[in-house]
């Protein structure tokens, strides 16, 4: 009897089928790259598919704080000012309501100047609401140009409004002479400290500027200064409607 070619039998199809030893290769996990300059554990193996997560710039802001906690707190801080106010407008309105006479007998009137005052603010408000653009069209010097405009009318607001108390004082009202005018230097005065608080954070902004025109993606303190500039603007708008107007 012949011997049995053994090649003959791994070449036919039933000697492929048992005889093939397993590809226990395409079974084996792909290896893990090793990462750069050899630092931490292996990296995972990229997946090149088509998914569809979210990238990593929108789920934070730069620098890594959570998204909207800068403007909730912001939120808190004008609510807690505008509750403030409200306080101080109710104790004038309440007085103001049980009086027979508005201003007491022998008080000026509030000064024809508060127009000024109002004219002024309502200005750098208009100014103000250019440099917001500006940033986002990362123009520096424009950025600059608007939030120093800004900061000069506020510079003279506080002017017109000591140069009105000033005449307010030597008419001989102070703030014992009654309540009309505790109340009036009170909101006036309270308004004018909020004005030097508004005009240091614009300072802030300006001296930033570029910084932030660098990221126009990103909130930063040329928006949060001029939502501060309108917020007060807004409340002075209320105390003129109610000391002279009213």
């Amino acid at each position: 009897m012949a011997p049995m070619d053994q090649t003959g039998l791994f070449e036919s199809g039933a000697g492929t089928a048992v005889l093939d030893p397993p590809r226990e290769e395409r079974e084996r996990p792909r290896p893990r790259r090793a990462r750069p300059g050899g630092g931490g554990p292996p990296e995972p193996p990229r997946d090149f598919g088509g998914g569809g997560g979210r990238g990593g710039d929108g789920d934070a802001h730069e620098g890594g704080a959570p998204e909207g906690s800068a403007e909730i707190g912001f939120a808190f801080l004008l609510l807690s000012i505008a509750t403030l106010f409200v306080a101080f407008l109710g104790a004038y309105l309440f007085m103001r309501r049980n009086a027979e006479v508005w201003p007491p007998p022998g008080s000026p009137r509030a000064p024809d100047g508060l127009w000024i005052s109002t004219g002024l603010l309502v200005a750098s408000s208009a100014a103000l609401a250019r440099a917001p653009l500006e940033r986002r069209r990362r123009r520096t010097a424009q950025v600059r140009r608007w939030l120093g405009a800004t900061l000069l009318l506020g510079v003279v607001f506080l002017l017109v409004q000591s140069w009105l108390w000033s005449d307010l004082l030597a008419q001989g009202l102070t703030t014992d002479s009654n309540a009309y005018g505790t109340l009036f230097y009170s909101l006036t005065g309270l308004h004018a400290l909020h004005v030097l608080g508004g005009l240091a954070f614009l300072g802030t902004a300006l001296l930033g500027a570029a910084a932030a025109t660098a990221s126009p993606r990103r909130r930063t303190p040329v928006e949060f200064a001029a939502w501060y500039w309108h917020f007060i603007g807004g409340l002075w708008l209320v105390l003129f409607a109610v000391l002279y107007l009213g």
